[in-house]
Formats: structure tokens, sequence, C-alpha cells
């Protein structure tokens, strides 16, 4: 290409001059402007001024655009400030963007990638600029993920999508391979069949190279290769190429080598791959555009087939060609693609389609604005760039006025969201073509030209209007696009608008050294094709291809009458299968979805009738075929026939499946559809391995004649041919195989045999719909809503019309209702708790349960329908003036408000839709939300995060949806690896009379905050997994409330909504009351949620932690990096009021452990441990304990000999020094591996060298290999040059055997743990094999919720099974499975939570083993009385030992509160067993459940035939789970050298059949050998209204152990009716306990000499005596309730008074522990002699318990014990002595005692 020579005119230097000099910014008035549209339209980032960082047509059009924009809406065409690039050649062809540009920014000159192409140059005149943001058009750099990334870094907006989707689209190939991901039909290409994870995709911004590598053609010979396969012609592409470079069309091999050399020189670089050429197609495209909140709309699309060399020559907008609803299809899909990668801008997806079959082609997703993008203004109204500027701006797409405008929204600038999958836009009703103008010859096959531009003429009209890039004495030189002009005309219709454009084109006037086709693009609109729309990609190249579709004849009579019975059997089949599965206790509703929709195939006449069958009524099938749609009747009649309506008449059909095809019989006539097979395929029918052929490649085989064995579950069996034939191997031996592959073919002997099966192409004529006269639109819906397809949900709710509007809300809100009946089952449920539910309602009749499962089914559809009559309701209620719609009627206020609370993601739209519309028939208009700026620094909460905000249903709280891991808003919803989790963000201003109320008012205040959360949490934007945080403030202050009062009115408050602040997954609660900062304990704190002072700084900002590459390959296991379990340990040591903690790490040095100081991360293992000290409240001087973790970043934290090893060591360690040891488990098993040294080296004796498929005799190594590897590597014989492999050793030791090895050493080595340590594990992540083992051997265990504990993977279950049963780990292993069956203890939801309650755990145990326990100084009065009260009516035995709130009251329990902790309850539930302190002393307790349990033993799914027992437990009973439960805790506390106190409330052991041969008889006794080895006091208690009869009494009597053993009974263990705080509610209410205050109480006595002076006061009077009242009302009904039986007779030490028993128990425990203490030191005495010497030292005081505890711990009891003891031992020796010599000779035994006396 020659050199333009253009040169600037003096005029043009003065202009350049003019617009280098620094520019003044945009007026502060119009910056308010600007700022004040873009909040009043929801956006975020004003922009004011932009880099244009491009040149030409894409500079021009950006700033009209984008002027217009400023002026329609700020009334300022200069409201928007650009700054424009423009090289030397630019400036010197007088461009015309250089003109309308504020300021010019000269750059270098040349091709682009100096300029417009040059990433580090936009970005440094962005910088250099201050430009707010930057446009990048298209082509050059606007397709360079680089730039926006660069951008971003720089806080500098990028007008377009980010660098992620950038990245990955923008590539053909990865955008190709997201698209079939995607499931988007694409045409074949050197790809096929590659899918990947579009999020790894988005995350790394690329398709994983080997997948990428595998799309690619890279050489001459793969390109013919794919050619060969994909078919000729085909296209060869350059992924980075585009405008037509890169691209070439080849018809045979011979031209594809021509073609791959001129690709590859146009695109240096660019990976290329090649696609089969699709003839006669059309080039649509649909205009994306994506939003910073995750929406995405379609804006119609275009129709770009007129086209040569690829380059686009004719626009049409709209794609007239497209069918409308396959149209409609490809925007859905567009939205779709752009939605499930966080696209954000303007965007193009291109599709190939073809016109004769309607189908179409993925083609690529350009991600950034089109040349051809005024078609689409043309036709919307809509200006993209300034769409584009207002999406960069943060403005919602529903907020945008042009978009609203063109959805038909009369309030453009409304706020009202548009669901665009579902809302669809009016319809166009106009036609736009735009021709494009270049500087091309297309007398040289449109051969680019430059040169200097004289004039260009062109007058629009009302019709016609173009844009220019050059002006006169202009021109277009050697680096500029070829294009300067593009000529729009719009018409009516098609034809009219080409009319316009003919005439326009004729008009136009271009003089100058280039060259142009306007005369011939006047010759192509004339064309008889053109003008018939009979064109396609390769029209204008002169390639046209006809396509004839033959109509077949048929008999569509007999092909309905088939495909209805078929239909018919198979619903009736899936409904019978599925009920049968339901009667079994089968939870999986898989098959539902085969009730409404699935697809039949008739063959007849060497035709194929492919149908969609949708059942849209009971008795009712719509069926399409092709595009033509059929509805039938069908009824079942006794015999076993059919009634079939259909074609306009009734029909009756019978019909028999046969071997050879169904046998149909309608109207008299029969005919056998046949069933299809093709006998020269041979596939398997089995899942399994390829072991060996038994026949040669090529042998002639007979039918029936074994051709292969295959191994299936183990066994090993023969398949046989079906036919006789040449056979021919497919599969090699040893592959694996899945029912179904092709494992050989067949050349028959007989052809004929293999039948030849077309598709049918057409449609029924005369084939009528069956129209149901007397259905209603009401009808329809409800059909919809259960579970039936009819159709369009939109278009059905718009039909809901009366002339009678109160009608039609009536008939509204009963569909609302039946909406509602069936999801408000499965609203915020687990789908297994909602089908066993409906089992258990509906067993006589499980229809009714699969009807409501079917109907569930179809969520998606039943939800778009209610959403769309909300709108309709909506409507109707705004304009209720014009309507006359009488108030809202109770049905619908109901079912609004029911649809309002619906919890999940599912029915977020929903829920926030039928709140406005409650709103709005309520005459109330949602408040407008500011965020007080005096209140809330917004910047500083929520530092760093990138935001979009929420609704929130409240004029007092603003939320957002933030997030730290990314760079835009764009990507919110969807964080990169490892990346922080998303935030809502909640900022509230409260009352500042919130507090006077006391804590109802502040829980009124938080209750508004969280439903304002709850509101703001179901918009479809929040992720289920982001986290919340709430920030409150109170200007007001405490008011006229103490701080003291205030604060405990907001802790009692936030414990009233724990349950919703942990539903709601709020992380961080912060409250400001006047200048006081206070915080939320986290929720895996043992003090959440109670609040805390906290500084400013705290309040305000999170930081989260750094996450390094193993920290985020931990986090992809689920759990948290080991080292930082360190920290986690110290965080909670330190929260639980600790004040040092200090983690030496492990580390083996030779045989022996030693501690070492070293950075995180050093380990050359996959197994670390620490030795921990901390500083608790139960040791404040300190104690210790050792951690030992798995690292899942090594090796998968895989257990290989030097894991085992390490583990072993660890373990001996804790155990030697009697430390706990705490075990961290996320692993992956024993590791696995093979000899990889040999990999390469190892040769193959095949059979027939020149056929593998025959087979191999062994595996073998060359003699000099084998002499070159290390001596026992490999064991064999050396035969001749070949040494056969026996067996394969390995240089390195830990890759099989010696690896199971390591299991069972450790293995044994925690067993023993167990008895000589505390043990746990920690389950984070995953646990398997080995590791499941180690779980369960350390007996105590904790499971994270995403931490399964398996044998053996899901993946390889399924693989044994040959189907797909299990679909994750949790289902074999989750705490759901694990709880309930008593492996796990106690289960929690995150490593914060687990590290707390290891915490927790530990604060029970004893420093070391053997220690007594530490008793902390109590908080909670030992003297208290215990509030709650258990009754004889079934109650929770939780709370007789926790307590319980009761009307807003907590009644402390046995133990002091806060304390109890439950463990095991997901097993054997009819026993309660857990640890707590009495006193301050750690007890381990068991109580027994009063009220009506169940064990369930669910069904196998990898089981049809498996049932699922229920098995009903009653009360006070002990069954085989819960005695083995009762005897593991016993056993357990022992262990922990814990106090046990046993609430007995036996009545017995269930001692029918099934429980016998469940072993209760053996669990039983195992209660007695647990309490037989009891070291540690145990009281066993019978509780108010308990009982203890037969056996129950004999498992649990002191005499098992009476050293150790006491028991007592409650004064009320045997009678009563009401517990004392029931009687209370009915007969001493709270006005009664304020009587009593007032006739008991000196002070308030006083104040009620002046009651109404002394209101206030006499309130809080009331308010602090409440307890004391409510405990003495508790007395005194307890009083009416008393007996003394027992100890009458005997059998227990005493009898005690409920309230009073934690006192008499504390006290008694303490003496217990006090006394065991003393006697430990009298070794070798009875228990009676040491209870003698212990009375005559403690005199007195050895009667009273806490007497005697004050002697003990005096130091005259030291001295008198310490002298005891001696004499003892002196005693003791004395008379060991005496006997050892008792036997001797006088004369020896005198030896003997001089020889001791020396």
């Amino acid at each position: 290409m020659k050199s333009s020579g253009l040169q600037r005119t003096s005029s043009m230097t003065a202009m350049i001059d003019r617009k280098k000099r620094p520019i003044e910014p945009a007026s502060q008035q119009a910056r308010a402007r600007m700022r004040e549209y873009v909040e009043a339209h929801g956006g975020s980032s004003p922009i004011h001024t932009i880099l244009i960082a491009n040149n030409g047509m894409a500079a021009t059009k950006a700033m009209l655009s984008l002027r217009e924009f400023a002026f329609d809406v700020l009334g300022d065409a200069k409201a928007l400030t650009f700054v424009a690039m423009a090289s030397g050649q630019d400036l010197d062809a007088n461009a015309e963007f250089v003109r309308l540009a504020d300021r010019v920014v000269e750059v270098p000159s040349g091709s682009n990638k100096n300029n417009y192409a040059n990433v580090e140059l936009i970005i440094d005149v962005a910088e250099r600029e201050a430009v707010d943001a930057v446009w990048p058009g298209w082509g050059h750099a606007s397709e360079y993920p680089e730039l926006p990334d660069g951008l971003a870094k720089r806080n500098i907006t990028f007008i377009g999508p980010s660098g992620g989707p950038m990245r990955a689209l923008g590539d053909k190939i990865a955008a190709s391979i997201l698209a079939q991901t995607a499931r988007v039909s694409s045409i074949p290409w050197s790809g096929d069949g590659i899918t990947c994870d579009p999020k790894v995709v988005i995350e790394t911004g690329a398709i994983p190279p080997e997948l990428f590598r595998k799309a690619m053609v890279t050489t001459e010979e793969e390109c013919i290769a794919a050619a060969e396969r994909i078919g000729y012609p085909v296209m060869l592409k350059a992924s980075e190429g585009g405008g037509g470079k890169g691209i070439r069309m080849s018809k045979d091999a011979a031209e594809l080598r021509n073609n791959f050399v001129q690709v590859t020189n146009e695109v240096p670089g660019s990976p290329m791959f090649l696609m089969q050429l699709c003839s006669n197609a059309r080039h649509l495209e649909v205009q994306i555009v994506g939003d910073k909140h995750g929406q995405a709309v379609a804006l119609n699309g275009r129709d770009c087939s007129t086209q040569r060399r690829f380059q686009k020559i004719f626009e049409e907008a709209p794609a007239a060609i497209a069918d409308p609803g396959v149209f409609r299809e490809m925007e859905l899909a567009a939205m779709r693609l752009t939605q499930s990668i966080g696209y954000s801008g303007a965007g193009t997806v291109e599709y190939l389609y073809h016109a004769a079959t309607k189908k179409y082609y993925f083609l690529e997703l350009n991600p950034r604005l089109q040349v051809e993008h005024p078609c689409t203004e043309g036709i919307t109204d809509i200006n993209m760039p300034a769409t584009q500027l207002q999406v960069a701006m943060g403005i919602p797409l529903h907020r945008i006025p042009h978009i609203r405008r063109f959805y038909g929204l009369e309030d453009v600038h409304g706020s009202s969201t548009i669901d665009f999958h579902e809302v669809r836009y009016p319809k166009i009703t106009k036609h736009v073509i735009a021709a494009r103008i270049t500087a091309e010859n297309p007398d040289e096959g449109f051969k680019p030209t430059s040169g200097s531009i004289e004039r260009v003429k062109f007058q629009s009209t009302r019709n016609v209007w173009g844009y220019f890039s050059v002006g006169a004495n202009g021109g277009i030189h050697e680096f500029a696009d070829s294009q300067f002009g593009h000529i729009f005309a719009s018409g009516a219709t098609r034809e009219i608008a080409r009319r316009h454009l003919v005439l326009a084109l004729k008009s136009v006037e271009i003089r100058g050294k280039i060259r142009n086709p306007v005369e011939y693009l006047v010759e192509l609109l004339e064309t008889d094709a053109f003008k018939a729309n009979d064109i396609h990609t390769g029209w204008l190249d002169g390639i046209l291809r006809a396509k004839s579709i033959a109509v077949p004849t048929n008999t569509p009579r007999l092909v309905l009458a088939a495909v209805l019975y078929r239909s018919h059997q198979f619903v009736k089949s899936k409904r019978e299968e599925l009920e049968a599965s339901l009667a079994k206790g089968q939870l999986s509703t898989v098959l539902v979805k085969d009730l409404t929709a699935f697809s039949q195939t008739i063959t007849y006449e060497g035709l194929k009738y492919d149908f969609l069958v949708q059942k849209s009524g009971p008795e009712v099938f719509s069926l399409r075929l092709n595009d033509q749609s059929i509805t039938a009747k069908v009824r079942e009649q006794p015999d076993g026939s059919l009634l079939c309506a259909f074609g306009g008449a009734t029909r009756k059909v019978h019909g028999l499946e046969e071997p050879l095809g169904l046998r149909i019989i309608c109207d008299g006539v029969t005919c056998l559809m046949p069933t299809i097979f093709d006998p020269s395929e041979l596939r398997t029918d089995v899942t399994g391995k390829v072991v060996r052929y038994l026949q040669e490649d090529g042998t002639h085989l007979d039918a029936g004649a074994p051709y292969v064995e295959v191994e299936a579950m183990k066994m090993i069996m023969a398949l046989k041919t079906g036919e006789a034939g040449k056979f021919n191997h497919l599969k090699p031996p040893g592959s694996i195989i899945s029912a179904g592959d092709l494992l050989a073919k067949l050349e028959l002997s007989d052809p004929s045999k293999v039948a030849k099966v077309e598709p049918y192409q057409g449609a029924f004529d005369d084939i009528l719909d069956i129209v149901e006269e007397d259905e209603t639109a009401a009808d329809k819906c409800a059909l919809l809503l259960d579970g039936f397809e009819r159709g369009d949900p939109t278009t059905l709710a718009k039909d809901l019309t009366d002339d009678n509007v109160n009608v039609v809300v009536d008939e509204a809100a009963q569909l609302l209702q039946r909406y509602l009946v069936v999801e408000s089952r499965y609203a915020g449920r687990p789908m297994d708790a909602v089908v066993q539910e409906l089992v258990a309602e509906h067993k006589e009749d499980l229809t009714k349960a699969i009807d409501v499962a079917r109907a569930h089914s179809q969520l998606k559809q039943r939800t778009v329908l209610c959403q769309q009559i909300l709108k309709e309701l909506l409507q109707i209620y705004a304009n209720r003036r014009a309507s006359g719609v009488d108030p809202a009627p109770m049905t619908l206020v109901s079912a609004l408000a029911q649809l309002a609370a619906l919890p999940g993601d599912a029915y977020g739209d929903l829920a926030l839709l039928a709140l406005r519309v409650s709103l709005v028939a309520n005459d109330e208009a949602p408040t407008p939300r500011t965020l007080d700026t005096r209140l809330f620094d917004k910047a500083s909460l929520t530092r760093g995060y990138a935001l979009i905000e929420l609704e929130t249903g409240s004029a007092a709280a603003t939320a957002f949806l933030g997030n730290l891991s990314v760079e835009t808003p764009s990507k919110l919803t969807k964080p990169g690896r490892g990346g922080e989790p998303p935030v809502v963000f909640v900022f509230f201003s409260a009352a500042s009379d919130a507090f006077l109320g006391g804590a109802k008012t502040v829980q009124a205040a938080l209750e508004n905050v969280l439903e304002a959360l709850a509101l703001a949490r179901r918009d479809a934007k929040v992720p289920v997994t982001s986290s919340s945080s709430v920030v409150i403030r109170f200007p007001g202050g405490w008011g006229h409330v103490e701080p003291e009062n205030g604060l405990k009115a907001l802790d009692a408050a936030a414990f009233a909504v724990a349950a919703r602040l942990a539903s709601l997954h709020v992380d961080a609660l912060s409250v400001r009351v006047g200048s006081q900062d206070l915080s939320m304990a986290a929720p895996t704190s043992t003090d959440w949620p109670t609040f805390k002072s906290v500084s400013k700084e705290q309040a305000d900002v999170f930081s989260p932690s750094p996450l390094a590459k193993r920290r985020a390959t931990a986090r992809r296991a689920g759990s948290t990096f080991c080292y930082d379990f360190v920290g986690l340990f110290a965080r909670e040591v330190t929260k639980e009021g600790g004040d040092a903690f200090v983690a030496d790490e492990l580390v083996l040095q030779g045989d022996a452990l030693e501690t070492q100081a070293r950075e995180p991360g050093q380990n050359d293992c996959g197994m670390v441990a620490w030795r921990c000290a901390a500083s608790t409240k139960e040791y404040p001087e300190g104690r210790e304990f050792v951690v030992v973790a798995n690292d899942v970043t090594y090796q998968s934290g895989s257990f290989g000999v030097k894991e085992d090893a390490f583990y072993a060591k660890v373990s001996q360690y804790a155990r030697a020094q009697g430390l706990p040891r705490i075990y961290v488990a996320c692993n992956s098993g024993a590791r696995i591996g093979l000899a990889d040294e040999l990999k390469p080296k190892f040769r193959v004796a095949w059979v027939d060298e020149k056929n593998p498929q025959a087979g191999y005799h062994y595996l073998y190594l060359t003699a000099a290999d084998y002499q070159a590897l290390p001596s026992g590597s490999v064991q064999g014989k050396l035969v001749g040059e070949r040494f056969v492999l026996d067996a394969v050793v390995g240089e390195k030791d830990g890759i099989g055997v010696e690896n199971l090895r390591g299991s069972g050493t450790i293995a044994g080595e925690t067993s023993r743990a167990y008895a000589d340590a505390f043990t746990l594990s920690y389950v984070t992540g995953r646990s398997v094999g080995i590791g499941a083992y180690l779980n369960r051997l350390t007996r105590r265990v904790i499971q994270m919720k995403q931490g399964p504990i398996i044998l053996t993977g899901y993946q390889a279950l399924n693989k044994l099974l040959g189907r797909e049963v299990y679909t994750s780990q949790d289902q074999l292993g989750g705490p759901q499975v694990m709880h309930p069956n008593g492996v796990s203890h106690l289960t929690v939801e995150s490593d914060v939570e687990g590290v707390a309650e290891i915490m927790r755990w530990l604060s029970f145990v004893p420093r070391v083993k053997g220690a007594p326990p530490a008793i902390l100084s109590c908080a909670d009065p030992i003297d208290r009385p215990v509030e709650f009260v258990p009754t004889k009516a079934p109650y929770d035995p939780r709370h007789m030992l926790a307590g319980a709130t009761t009307d807003g009251r907590f009644l402390p329990g046995f133990l002091d509160v806060g304390s109890f902790k439950e463990y095991l309850a997901g097993w054997g539930k009819s026993v309660v067993v857990g640890r707590g302190r009495l006193g301050g002393a750690p007890v381990g307790v068991v109580a027994v459940e009063t009220r009506l349990s169940e064990q369930r033993v669910p069904a196998d799914p990898a089981n049809p035939d498996s049932t699922e027992v229920i098995m009903p437990q009653a009360g006070q009973v002990w069954f085989p789970d819960s005695a083995y439960k009762t005897a593991t805790a016993i056993r357990d506390f022992s262990g922990e050298n814990l106090p046990t106190i046993i609430f007995a409330n036996w009545r017995g052991f269930s001692g029918g059949t099934r429980d016998m041969y469940g072993e209760v008889l053996k669990f039983g006794a195992m209660i007695v050998d647990a309490l037989v080895d009891c070291s540690q006091p145990v009281f066993v208690y019978v509780p108010p209204h308990g009982e203890l009869r037969g056996g129950a009494w004999v498992v649990v009597d002191p005499t098992i152990n009476a050293a150790k053993m006491e028991m007592y009974a409650d004064v009320d263990s045997r009678g009563g009716i009401l517990e004392p705080p029931g009687i209370c509610e009915i007969k001493f209410r709270t006005a009664d306990r304020v009587k009593a205050m007032h006739r008991l109480d000196s002070k308030l006595k006083a104040m009620d000499m002046n009651a109404d002076e002394n209101a206030e006061a006499i309130a809080k009077r009331e308010e602090a005596l409440a307890p004391t009242y409510l405990g003495v009302a508790h007395e005194f009904a307890d009083l009416h309730d008393r007996a003394g039986r027992m100890k009458a007779k005997g059998v227990i030490r005493d009898v005690l008074s409920w309230p009073r028993s934690r006192a008499y128990l504390a006290k008694r425990l303490k003496r217990r522990l006090a006394e065991d203490a003393l006697r430990a030191r009298f070794r070798g005495l009875s228990e009676d002699a040491v209870s003698s010497k212990l009375r005559a030292l403690a005199g007195s005081a050895y009667d009273d318990d806490t007497a005697f505890v004050t002697w003990s711990a005096g130091t005259a009891a030291r001295v008198a014990v310490d002298a005891a003891v001696n004499e003892a031992a002196v005693a003791a020796v004395q008379s060991e002595v005496k006997a050892l010599v008792a036997d001797l000779a006088p004369s020896a035994r005198a030896r003997a005692l001089a020889s001791v006396v020396m």
C-alpha cells in the first residue's frame, strides 16, 4: 500500500494547536448535574472526562452520540469532556474526531501498535490527562484485556467489559469452547466436544492450555487432518484476527495449505482454528449489554450476511429472516452466556443461521461495540455509546431511560425492575439497512486504498442518516481502517428501507484519490436475490447453493397414535416406578421431570419422527414435531385401550410393544412402528473394562459368535455378535468402557440388514388441535401451577382479564395461594426432608405426593407466572382509581405476606415483587433511601470493596453487595478462586428512643434491621455464600437509660434474634450508641451474639487475610491452610480471655521430635504439628496441647511413609507427656503412586506387533535399562536381551503397600492414644480412608459441614455400580451421615467455629492425663436456684441442663449459665449427653429425652430395592443406640477425668424382639462396664417427675462402683403435675409477681406513696426485682409437690429439692474432688481405712461438705495429711517387710533386717 501523502493546512494546524492546550474542567454545575443524574438512576460513579482511545469512525460516532446524551439528559452538550488520542497521520488527514474532541494528545505515528493499540501508551495518557474513563471503541486495543486490567489498577474506569471476560471471550477459540460448555449449538470445528469450567476460565482469563491446544491447529498437517474430519469446505481462522484479517476459506487440501501460510502471516503469533464452512448460512447478531449488577439485556439484533472476505458490507436490523421464536432463543442464549461470566458493557453475540432449518450456531462473541451498532439504534432508539457510559457509571440496565422506553415503560426515569429474560420489548415496527462506505476498490475484490478526500456529499433525510469520520480536505492514511462512512436507511418494511437506501446511496458524492464502492452497493441492493432476502454469507462472493426440502408422504394419523400411546405408557410407567420408589423410602424424585417433558421417536416407512412431548394437563399431551405443535387428549379405558382425541376426532388406540417394535391399532388399522438398530455396531451393554478380544481383527464372524471379554463388577463375561460379518476392533484391551460404548464394527455380510432412516423434516397437514372451550385463562394458569406445560407463563398471566377487575384480583389471589401450597413446603428446606414429609402425609395415596413434587419440579415456570401475576396486580393497584378495584381481600393480603417471607434464592425476586404489591395495595409508597453520611462513612466501612446497591424496603436501611476480590462490580457475584466472599453491607439508623423500652424496643430495632437485610439478601445477585455486615447507629445515644442497662438490653435483644442473625449470615454487627462503639462477637464465639466496646477503627475497618497459593489450594479442598490453624487457635484463645498463646512447630530430627522456629510452609511432608501453650480461663498460668494436621497442599494431604512416621511420633510424644492431642484432618487417604522412573523405560511384548489390539504377553525392560537401575528396583528374569518383569519395587519409598503398613501403625497408635491421653479429631475439607479410620479411633470427632468422612469417593462407587447413584461425597460421609450414626460428636459450619469448639472441648479437659479437673471461679452463683423446672409432661431435657427462655425471660437450668454443650446430638436421640460446668467444675452429663423420638435407617440409594425403616422410640426408655451412646459418653467422660452426673429418668430397656436382636442387652451391659472403670465422682440424680425402674436402675446403681458413685432423687421425682414455671404462668403471672413486689419490697412500698411521680423508678425497680421474684414464685409453687420415699427406702444418699439441687451437688462435687485428691495420696490402704484417717484428721468438718473443702485447702490440713501419709507409708512398708521375712529362719530374718537398716 502506497503512502497517502496527506498534508496539514494552516487552519488545521491552528485548530490542532488549540486542541493540544490544557482543558478547563467541567463546571461544578455540570459535574453536579451529572452526579445527580447518576445517583437518581441508581449509579455510583459519575464520569466527566473521557479519553477516546480510538480514531476514525469509532471516535467520531462516540463523541457525537455522547454529546447527544449529555445534551438530552443534562441540557449541556459540553457536560462531558473528551480527550482524543491522535496520531500524526490522523492529524494530517483532518480527521473528524480531532475536530470533535475538547483536547487532543498527539501520539506516535505508524501502525496501531504504536498508538491506538498500545496499551501502555493509552494507560499513560489516561493517567497523565487525569481522565475518569477510557472509551476503547472497536478494533485497536478494544479487545486487549491488559487495558481494562491496567486502568482498574489506577482507578480509571474502562467503558467496556473487565479483563476476565474479555480475555476469555475475546479469543474466538476460548469463546467457542465456552459456548460449547454452555450447550450453545456449534458448527463442526477443530475443537469439537471440548468443554471446560467457565468459572476457571473467567478466574484465570484463559482456557486451560491443554484444552486450548486441543482446539488449535498449529501445522499444515493438523489443518489437513482436522479438515478431513469435519469436511470441506473449511474456514481457517486466527483467533486474534478480525475485520476480515486472519480468515480464509478453503475448498480442498491444496488451497488450505496455501491459506495456512497467508493466515499465519496476517496475524503473526495468533492461535488458529479450523471450522466447517456453513454453506448457505446467514450471519446474524444479537446486540447484548451487561451491567455491573449482573443483568444483561438483548437489544434485538442484526443480519450481517452480506459480506466479502468475511468483511460486512450491508447490515440490517432486525434480522427479518429469522423466526421470531428462534431469534428470541438466540437473544436468551446471548443473555445467559454474558451473564454467566459477569460481562459488563456492550457486546455482540454472532451466530450462523440456517433459514431453511431455523437452526443457529454460535460463531463468536465480540466483547465490544460493533461498527454496525447504529442499526440497533435505528430500531430501538437506544443511544448505544451513551448506554455504555451509563453502565460504566454503575447505572443498572433497568434504570437507563432509553432501555425503559424501548421496553414500553412510560416512566422512563423510574426504578422498577425489568426481568429481561421474561419481559419482551414491544414488537419492532421498522426496518433499518446500513451500507458501509469504505475506501476500497470493488473492481479488484474490494482492495483497500488510501489517499486524500476532497469532498463528501451526503444529505440526511427523515428516513436516511449517516456518519463520516472525515470531511472535506481530509483523507484516509495507510494505517487507518478502510471504512470512513456509514449510511443508514429505515422504513416500515425491509423493502421500503431498501428503497430509501438505494436513493440515498445514489445521492452520495465522494471525491478524492481513494476508491469507494458506492455504485457497486447500489447494484447489489437492486439484485433480485437481495430484494427477496434470499442471500447468505457466501452470496457476495458468488457462492450460491440452493437447498430443497422433500415433502415426505406418510400417515400422520398412525404416527400420532403411536407417539401418544408411547407417551401415555411412558408417563404411566414412570409414575408407577416413582410410587414404588417412594413407598420404599427412596427419596429421590429425579423421575418427576419425566412426567411433564420428554422426547419420543417414532420410525415409520424409512422416516424418523422426533417428537418433543409435554404434559399440558392431567389427560392432555402437547406434541411438537419440528415447528408444528399438536394438542391431543388421552384417556385410558378399563380394557387398557386409549381414547385419543386429535385431528378433529376421537380415536380408539391399542398398542403392544413387541421385540421388533410397536404394533399400533388406530381406528381398526394396524401397523408396525419398527425399532431401528444397526447390527454393524457392536456395543457393550455393561460398564467396565475390555479384558481381551476373542477374535483377530479382520476375522469373519458368524452371528452369535463371542468376540470380546469384558470385566464388570469383578466378573468376566463374553459379548456376542448379532449378525455375521467382517470384524474390526475399535477399543483396545484395557479400555474403560460405559454401557452403550462402541467396541467394534462389523462389515456385514448382508448389508441389507442395515436400515436407512432419515429424520422427518415436514409438518402434518389437516391436524387440528383440541380446543377446550370451557378452559379459562385462570384454568390454564392453575394447570401450569400444578406442574403441567402450558406455554409462556407471561402470556397466560396477561390473559387474566375480566370486565370486573375485582374478579381478576380474586383469581390472582387463588392462583398465588395455589403456588404457596407447594412452595411453602419446599422453601428453605432440604429436598429429602420435604419428600419424606410428603410420603408420610400421603402414604395411602402417593400420587398426591408425586403431584406436589411434579409441581415443584416446574418451579421456574411457576415462579415466572406468579411474578407476572404480581406485575398485573401492581398495575391494577397503582391505577386504583381508573381500575375501580376494591381494597385488597384478605386472601390476597395473606398470599402476599407469605410470598414475601419465602426463604431462598429461588424465590428472591418473587418475594421482592410481592412486597412491592403489598405496599401499593395498602396505598403505601416505598420510602426513598438516603445514606446519612454524618453517621456512616461508607468508604471506610466498606474499604476496598466494589459495591452495588440492594433493595431494603426501609428508609432507615441502606444495603450494598460488595466484593473485595474483584476490581469492578461487574464480577461481584463471581469472586475469583481463593478470593474473599461477597458481603452484604447494611447501614441502619435507629430511632433515638430505641433504648427507652428496654430489650423489647431494642429487639424491635434489630428485627427491623434484619428485615431490611433479609429483603436485600432476596436479591438474585446476592450469592448464598455471601456474608452480612450490619452497621447500626443510635444517634440519640442511650437516652435516659444507664449504659449498663442499655447494654444488657442490647445483649438480650441480640439473643432473641440470634437464630435469624445466623440464618442471614451476619458475621459482623457494629453498633454505635452516641459515641460508644459496640461490636457483636463472631458467630463462632461462645460469646456470640453479645456485644462489647471496640474502638472506632475496629468497628469500621475490615481487613481480609492475605492468601498465598497454598492457602488457595487448601480452600479449594474446602479447608484452611494448615499453618493458618495456628492463627485460628491463637485468636480463639485470646477471644476467650486468654492473654498468651505460643505454638512451637514440632519437627522430626532423625528419630526424635524437636521444637523448631521456622517459617510456615517449610514442611517436607504432608503432616505438620505444634506444641501449643495457651493461657486460658481454666489455666491462667498456661496449659499445653499438641496439634497435628494434614497439609492438604502437599500431595493432596495423602498419607505416605514419612507422614505416617511423623504422625506416630507426634502421637507418642503427646501420649508420653499426657498432653491432649488434636488431629486436624484434611486428607485424601493413603498415598498411591507408581515407579515413575520406569514409565519411559518399560516395553511391551505384543502378541502381534502390527496389531496391538490383539493383546500382549508381558512387560519387560531392555538389558541396558535394567542394568542402569539401582539394585532391587525391579524383580523378574533375564530372557535373552529382555528383562521380563515379575514385580516393580521402585526406587522411591511410599508408593504402595508400605503406605498401608504405615496406616496400620498409626491406626494402632491412635487407639492406644485414646486410652492414654485426650484425643480429638477435627475434620475439615475431607478425610478419606486411613484418615477416616483415624477420626473414628480418636473417638471424639468434630466435623465441619464441608468435611466428609469417607472410605471411597463417590465417583469410584458410581463406576463400580455402573450408574450415577451418588452426586457428592456428603451422601457417603457428610455430617448428615456421620452425625446421626455417632461418628461425629459435633458438626460446625466453618473452621473458625471448629477451632472454637475444639477449645471449648479442651476447656473441660484437665491439663494433663490424670490431673484433677480445673475449677473456675463461677460467675453463675452456686447457690442460685434452678429456675427451669422439668414437668411431668414431655419436655426438652436440654432446658433442664442449660436453662430456657420463657416469655422473653431466661430461666437458668442446673448447670452454670452458658456452660452446657451438647455432643452426639444426632445419634441415639432418646438420650442427651454433653459437657458443662457445675459451680465452675467441669462435668459430663447424661439426660433422658421424655418426648417421642425416631431412629431413621434410610433406604440405600445404591439399592433401588432397599426400604427406609423408621423406628419410633418412646421417651424414658433405653434403646440399643441410646444405650450404646450412654456407655460411650461415660467412657469418654472418664477418659477426660470428668465427674459425671446422670439425670436418670428411665422406665427401663426396650426388650422387644427387634431391640434384643439389635443388641440392647450388650449395650446395656456396656454402661455397667463404663461405670466400673470411672475414676472420678459419678452422681446419679433422678430429676423432678423422673422415673427409674427395673433394669434401668440396675445399670446405674451406685453399688456398681461404690467408691465413686452416689445416687440422689428429687423430692418430686415420683409425683407432680406441672413444673413450677408452668404453674406460675397460670396461677402466679407477672401481674401477681408485681403485686408481690409492691407488697413485700420496702422500696416499692415507699415509691407507691407517690406512684405517679415515681412511675419510671417503679418500673426500673420492678425490672430489677423480676428475676428474684420469679424464683420466689417457682419456689412457692414447688412447695406444693414433694416426696422422700426413696431415701426412706435407703437406696439413695439424699433427697434433693430441684431448685436447690445445683447448690447441693456443686458443693458435694467439690467435696468429693477434694476428698478424692487426698485419698489418692494414701496408697495401699483400703477405702474404709482411708475414711477413718480422714475422719480423724478433719474432725467435725468431715461430715460437712463445705467445711471439709475449707479444711482440706488449709495449711493445717496439708501438714496433718502429709504426716498421716508418711505414717501410712511407713506402716505399709513395715507390713510388707514383715510379710516378706515372716517365713525366713530367725538368723536369715536378722540378716535381712540388718541389711535393710544399713
